[in-house]
Parts: C-alpha cells; structure tokens; sequence
C-alpha cells in the first residue's frame, strides 16, 4: 500500500510543509517503490527541518547506498556518525558504504560494532557483504 501512503503522504507535507516525520515517511515509501532518487531531496529538507533528526539522517544513508552513492554515504555519515552512535543502523549504512567501496577493514569495524549493539539481523547483511570479499 506504498502507492496509497505516497499519496496521502504528499497531501500532508501540502497542508503542513514544515513537519519532517512526513518528510521521511514520504522518504520511505518511495524508496520502497523503487524510487529512493526522489528520496533524497525530502530527506534534505526534513534534516533542515531538525537537525537533530536522527531518523532523516539512517534513511538518508540507506537512500544514498540504495542509489550506489555510496561515496556520498561515507561522506555523510562520517560527519554525523558520532552523534548518531547510539544506532546500530548508523554504523549499519555506513559499513554497507565501506564494503561497496572496498573498504573491507572498515566495513568489518562496523560490523563488530553493530554485533555489540545486538542487531544480529544488520549484522548478517554486512557478513554476507564481506564473505565474497574473504573478509
């Protein structure tokens, strides 16, 4: 039911322009459909929005890896990752960044720590990330 979600979605951020949460959850959706290009840009505004806003800043790195940035991902999150250390998916998006760009070493560093965080699920993606890679 994305479609329905984008729409509804779209209307509020109409009625209220200035509420992030919408901004994400608009975020989410399309990048559920294939379309995390037009993610970015709400992503944007809804961290100029709050910059405390740790949510729009997870979803901005998945955005950035799902749309093979990755290089942009590892920028953005470098900058912001030791506010938003507390997240397992933080470091999770980061470490996904690492292994695409063949920063194995890092990306096994953010797996490690992502396992002390207890999210074994993240931590089995990032594995089967860096099994092809011998690592």
């Amino acid at each position: 039911q994305f479609a329905e979600s984008i729409e509804i979605l779209t209307r509020s951020i109409a009625l209220d322009p200035d509420h992030p949460h919408a901004y994400n959850n608009l975020a989410i959706a399309l990048m559920m459909t294939n379309r995390s290009h037009e993610a970015i840009p709400l992503l944007k505004r809804a961290i100029g929005l709050d910059l405390r806003y740790k949510d729009a800043y997870i979803t901005l790195a998945a955005a950035y890896n799902q749309t093979r940035q990755f290089q942009y991902g590892i920028d953005f999150m470098e900058r912001n990752i030791g506010w938003l250390a507390d997240r397992a998916e933080a470091h999770y998006h980061l470490g996904v960044a690492y292994a695409f760009t063949e920063r194995y070493e890092d990306a096994l560093e953010k797996m490690l720590q992502v396992r002390e965080m207890g999210a074994d699920d993240l931590v089995n993606d990032l594995r089967r990330l860096l099994i092809p890679a011998g690592r």
